[in-house]
């Protein structure tokens, strides 16, 4: 990307993002920690690393514990370890009963 490509981009996203209420602004932030966990968890697997997404912990301790600034919001937390014992085997719905194509 060209400088003035990226100097264009930096403009158009300030420029939106700070149009935007805070609420969807948090949206955004919960959509986007999605995304990056999801590639996280299939780049940790693929080193043969195991992970767990979690969404239930206390975040006013974990802000505090790593003293994270009032203006970050924590999200998920994404441990990223060797499993001591293999995973249960999980059931998956046949692709037919939830996929739909050209309509519903």
């Amino acid at each position: 990307m060209s400088e003035e490509a990226a100097n264009n981009f930096i403009a158009n996203s300030t420029r939106y993002y700070s149009g935007l209420p805070a609420e969807r602004l948090k949206e955004i932030v919960v959509f986007d920690t999605g995304l990056v966990a999801m590639q996280l968890m299939l780049a940790a697997r693929a080193k043969g690393y195991d992970t767990v997404p979690m969404g239930g912990y206390n975040r006013d301790q974990v802000k505090e514990l790593f003293q994270i600034p009032d203006r970050y919001l924590p999200t998920l937390m994404l441990p990223v370890g060797i499993a001591a014992a293999a995973g249960h085997p999980s059931t998956r719905l046949p692709l037919d009963d939830i996929l739909y194509m050209n309509g519903l």
